[in-house]
Formats: C-alpha cells, structure tokens, sequence
C-alpha cells in the first residue's frame, strides 16, 4: 500500500465515520454492529458500502501492517491505519500487531488498538495475552480502562474464568461500582456479571 492508497482509503475512513455519527446522532437510524464474521459490520446498507469496501481494500492486511510499521505516519494515520487492521482478513498477524500497539505509551494509540481487537475477540478469531489486556488496565486514563474492559466483556467465557485471578477480579469488582466514570463502571459491572 503506498501513501496515495493510503490516503483514498483514509478519506472513505472519515466519510465513514461522519455518516456513521450522524446515524448515531439521529438515534432513529437502525447502525447495529456485529462482529459475528471478525469485523465491524453495520445493518445499515449505508454504512455496509463502506465496510465492504474497508473489506476489500485492506485484504489480508499486510501491506497494511508493513505500511504501518515504516514509522513514516503520523499519530492519527497510525490510529486510521489500526482501524482498518480491524477489516483484515488475516486475522492472527492483524491481531498480533494490534496487541503489540496496545502496549503503545500514547493512550490514543493503544485505546485505538484495543477497539480494532474488539470484533477479532468476539469472534473468536484473536485472543489476546492476558498480560497486555491487564497491562491496558491499569493505565490511569479511563480511555483504556474502558478498552481493557470492552475485551474482557468479548472474550469467550472460559477464557475470561482462566484469566479472572483474586487481583483482576478486585479490580473489575471495584471499577464496577464507578458507574459515573464515563462507561467504565458499565463495562465493569457487564465482566462481573458474566463471571456469577
């Protein structure tokens, strides 16, 4: 993938993401997303034509991820880019890139990997370390506190019994009580819920 590719496919990103809040804003417009085939896909045919395309023009996604890691993109280009990684059909390298940005020192950058995991470990598809997903957090920002929880709550329940020891399960217990903190405590009280 070259710059010129990149940048195409970057503006049908953001032409996306516009109709997409707009649909959100409108509250009346069906937008439900599933991750049942491993990617972000919208009911509504609007956004479908967009996500069908995401689908052809990322692939298997390694020119994406060597785009990606050419340390050439800005911070945003580099948050767009994870996004699409979402759309990969190559699961196992997209999800192992993902997880390596998760563990990335800019909270935009690795709240933006996490979310690109979320139909990839809802699907079943990527599991990530229980280490980088705990890693996320305890990161102070409820950004990727929020990130961190929204894996936990997509994992498949045997998989998030195994990782649930006496310390991750305090803490979920203790976030879910903050329901005034942004969406965390929801998100919190949805893992704990799923561990009864």
């Amino acid at each position: 993938m070259n710059q010129i590719e990149f940048s195409k496919i970057r503006n049908r990103l953001k032409q996306y993401l516009a109709l997409l809040k707009q649909y959100q804003d409108q509250g009346n417009v069906n937008v439900n997303m599933t991750f049942d085939k491993g990617y972000w896909l919208s009911e509504n045919s609007d956004l479908n034509v967009y996500e069908r395309y995401f689908l052809q023009e990322v692939g298997d996604g390694h020119d994406l991820i060597s785009f990606l890691q050419s340390n050439t993109l800005s911070k945003d280009a580099r948050i767009d880019a994870m996004c699409f990684l979402g759309w990969a059909t190559n699961k196992k390298d997209a999800g192992n890139i993902l997880e390596e940005y998760m563990m990335q020192p800019s909270i935009p950058v690795a709240a933006a990997a996490a979310r690109a995991l979320f139909p990839l470990v809802a699907s079943v598809q990527y599991i990530p370390q229980k280490e980088s997903v705990v890693h996320l957090l305890h990161r102070k920002s409820k950004f990727a506190k929020n990130k961190a929880l929204g894996l936990l709550a997509f994992l498949p329940s045997d998989v998030l019994i195994a990782w649930m020891d006496k310390a991750l399960t305090v803490e979920i217990q203790s976030l879910s009580k903050h329901k005034d903190v942004f969406i965390v405590g929801n998100i919190a009280a949805l893992v704990a819920g799923r561990l009864k």
